[in-house]
């Protein structure tokens, strides 16, 4: 007998399409669907945190990197975060369209995942491109997080015992991927991790929040509070062999460095006048403005040049 909501001929068509593909209550269990609901399914909000975490896994580490490397090759700062900004919306576009595409494809062929509607449009002999690229991504994924936790947990080890440097680092990131990265691979369902997904966005939204507050305020500038706590050291990485390109790299590298060296003084100077004009406004005492950026105020008569 034919299920309610079912054509008798088990075959259904739209006048746009080219293909007819079988109804999922037509569908037998074994291709992929059927009208049960999975005990192992996840919902749409816990499949979207951990895509997103997956997503956000890998940019927020590649799109810094590559802004960064564009700005030591001499370009602006301005560029390089609009070049940064493109590069994200177009990606993401693509990454949307992308899933829409499997979405859609799985209606109209009456299956509920990726592997199911590809070997009912192209066969199941190439099914195999499917898992494939899905294990990849995977094993992209948790590199990624066996580099973080494993650098992160290091330090955060040396730092309470004080002995950064006398800790195995390849044993402890080993000790990661078997006793953390290994289970979670093995679960049969990664609906429990959609919590730790949901975490793991919000402390990148929290980091990205602060970053750009900082940005805003100017706490790392000239004048900021937290200029001095940075700590700027440039890179010189072994790059082939270009004799113009490694001359406009060192010239580059060198106006960045100056420019910094002077701004850290000038801000330098600048506070301590500012703490001299206020110590000697509540002692009372007069000030002498002496000019020339090398020369330090003191109260009365006396002053001392650097």
């Amino acid at each position: 007998a034919d299920e309610p909501g079912c054509r008798t001929s088990h075959w259904s068509c739209r006048a746009d399409e080219r293909r007819v593909y079988p109804p999922p209550c037509a569908m037998s269990p074994s291709s992929g669907c059927s009208n049960e609901k999975p005990q192992a399914s996840m919902s749409v909000c816990n499949l979207t945190a951990n895509i997103a975490n997956s997503i956000v896994g890998f940019a927020v580490l590649t799109l810094p990197t590559g802004m960064e490397r564009l700005s030591d090759n001499g370009m602006a700062t301005s560029e390089a975060l609009g070049v940064g900004v493109v590069l994200l919306l177009v990606f993401g576009t693509l990454n949307a369209w992308t899933f829409t595409l499997i979405a859609e494809a799985c209606e109209r062929t009456g299956t509920c995942s990726y592997t199911a509607a590809w070997q009912k449009t192209l066969g199941p002999r190439t099914a195999w491109l499917v898992s494939s690229s899905t294990l990849l991504i995977s094993f992209n994924n948790a590199v990624i997080c066996q580099s973080i936790i494993g650098v992160c947990l290091t330090d955060l080890i040396g730092f309470f015992l004080e002995a950064p440097e006398e800790l195995p680092r390849l044993r402890i990131q080993l000790l990661v991927v078997v006793a953390v990265l290994l289970p979670l691979c093995l679960l049969p369902s990664l609906k429990p991790l959609s919590a730790a997904s949901t975490f793991g966005l919000a402390g990148t939204a929290t980091t990205a929040a602060t970053m750009a507050a900082r940005a805003l305020d100017t706490s790392y500038g000239p004048e900021g509070k937290f200029f001095e706590v940075v700590q700027w050291v440039p890179t010189f990485e072994q790059r082939a062999a270009d004799p113009e390109g490694e001359i406009a790299g060192l010239a580059a590298v060198r106006r960045r460095v100056e420019e910094r060296a002077h701004s850290l003084r000038d801000a330098r100077q600048t506070r301590r006048r500012h703490a001299l004009h206020r110590s000697c406004d509540s002692a009372g005492t007069d000030r002498r403005s002496i000019p020339g950026p090398a020369v330090v105020p003191r109260c009365g008569a006396r002053r001392e040049v650097v």
